[in-house]
């Protein structure tokens, strides 16, 4: 099941990507400050490769980055998903999200990510989520933390050291998914 209606929060629509947010992509991806902490596979992407393995993802495993945008406005402040990552051979389901740095320390990435995290287990049955962390981006882990996460362990990817956070499902669904997580 690939996501074909745009999931709504109080604030905000969550969307499949569409060639018009290339200028979009492009400028996050442009934006040294927003990707200081991606490793390189991330900030040697162009938007149209990124948007190409987006949309791939979509149909191989039903979701992927969702453009998000203000529900009032329209405006494009980021982008938030479940990604399916192999962490050491096994295929996690990753909670992700980069917005436009305009729009940090809104809530917006929080209410975004728990939309994500609610529609996956509705849909692609999940068995835990998953957060991967550059080590010295405490906003990111504080999120997770928010998110119901825990640290797991360090692990290596992308060439560099990230940390795994999770969540299992049963916590998930005692926690956040039953909206008991602030």
């Amino acid at each position: 099941m690939s996501l074909i209606n745009p999931i709504r929060t109080e604030r905000l629509i969550l969307r499949r990507f569409v060639p018009e947010d290339l200028i979009h992509l492009s400028a996050m991806l442009g934006d040294p400050e927003v990707m200081k902490y991606y490793g390189p596979q991330a900030k040697s992407h162009t938007p149209e490769k990124w948007f190409s393995s987006v949309e791939a993802a979509h149909e191989k495993h039903g979701m992927s980055s969702l453009a998000v945008e203000l529900k009032d406005t329209g405006v494009f402040i980021g982008q938030a998903g479940i990604l399916f990552q192999d962490v050491e051979g096994t295929l996690e389901q990753e909670v992700a999200y980069m917005f436009k740095k305009d729009f940090w320390g809104k809530g917006y990435a929080s209410e975004a990510t728990r939309e994500c995290m609610r529609y996956a287990y509705s849909n692609l049955n999940p068995r835990r989520f998953i957060s991967l962390i550059n080590p010295k981006n405490d906003p990111s882990i504080n999120l997770a933390k928010r998110n119901g996460m825990e640290f797991e362990r360090m692990i290596e990817k992308w060439g560099m050291p990230v940390t795994l956070y999770s969540i299992t499902l049963e916590r998930w669904k005692a926690t956040v998914g039953s909206g008991s997580f602030s």
